[in-house]
């Protein structure tokens, strides 16, 4: 960013008011795309600058500051962390499933979308992975999924162990917790 900062801003250029400072910052800040250390760098940069130049400036860095807040928040949902876990998943399939092939991840089918599709290497069966945030409970889903495929393998993978009451014995569960999988015993 900040190379895209001194790119758009050259160290001649200066901001005549603070109007033109706010429209640069934002359309500066709508290339940082809710990224935090992006929308960090730019309040920064403005705040270095900028903040004793013109009377508005401290309500656009407040402003940077809720913007920023608001990107922690989406990095760190739940989605997010959901998408983390598959696209994780997915680039080390082969070490963590090495008796699967992996298919497609958000495979389509009737009744919604499954996180990760695979086939078992040697019969062929299918596999359908699910993915949860926190303890969220991803039993419903898979039996779902199950009834549109013949003898399927379900496998729930959480951030947070399930209570065994939860559990379905027809379903392998794993928690993932810094990148490492770990069977669920029940």
């Amino acid at each position: 960013m900040n190379e895209l900062i001194n790119v758009t801003l050259n160290e001649n250029q200066e901001f005549n008011s603070f109007e033109e400072l706010f429209l640069w910052a934002a359309r500066e800040k709508q290339k940082c795309n809710y990224n935090s250390q992006q929308i960090k760098r730019l309040r920064t940069f403005i705040k270095d600058k900028y903040l004793n130049k013109f009377q508005g400036t401290i309500y656009l860095i407040d402003f940077l500051d809720l913007e920023f807040i608001h990107a922690l928040e989406c990095e760190n949902s739940r989605e997010n962390r959901e998408k983390d876990m598959q696209s994780y998943i997915c680039q080390n399939f082969e070490t963590l499933f090495p008796n699967f092939e992996f298919v497609k991840s958000e495979f389509v089918i009737k009744s919604g979308r499954i996180d990760i599709l695979a086939e078992e290497k040697s019969s062929k069966r299918p596999v359908i992975i699910e993915l949860k945030t926190d303890n969220k409970n991803p039993t419903i889903q898979l039996l779902a999924y199950s009834k549109e495929f013949i003898n399927p393998i379900l496998i729930g993978v959480t951030e947070k162990k399930l209570a065994n009451s939860k559990m379905d014995d027809d379903i392998t569960y794993y928690v993932m917790k810094n990148k490492k999988m770990e069977e669920v015993i029940k």
